[in-house]
């Protein structure tokens, strides 16, 4: 998700990473994943609320503090990924970033990217 400031885990596939980085990344990604196990599960009953119609303000202002919770774990953990990086590939990423923002983010031409055809939404500068 472009707007926590990170890089979507698949940019890290273009960074050549050694086998050792990859060993490194996939434990910060498996801790991170194990730590937000209760609030991913308590979202999960919290979309099914919604999905009955049931889902109460109190649910909401939950789910907004769960959302926050879990996106400043996930930018911990691309932190702490972008620290086991070497210089060449910190530089490719931020690449990647720029890159990605000027395709419109995410999801590119798929969800209403500049490219996309499909989108009533002007392009964002």
């Amino acid at each position: 998700m472009r707007r926590f400031g990170r890089a979507p885990l698949g940019m890290l596939r273009e960074l050549n990473l050694s086998d050792d980085q990859k060993k490194q990344v996939r434990a910060i990604m498996e801790r991170n994943f194990e730590s937000t196990k209760s609030s991913r599960e308590e979202l999960r009953t919290l979309g099914q609320k919604r999905f009955e119609g049931t889902l109460t303000a109190e649910d909401q202002a939950r789910a907004k503090e769960l959302h926050q919770q879990m996106a400043q774990s996930m930018q911990n953990a691309m932190t702490e990924l972008t620290g086991i990086l070497r210089a060449d590939q910190k530089a490719r990423l931020e690449e990647l970033r720029k890159e990605e923002g000027r395709n419109g983010g995410r999801h590119g031409r798929r969800f209403g990217g500049r490219d996309s055809n499909q989108s009533n939404n002007p392009p964002k500068p």
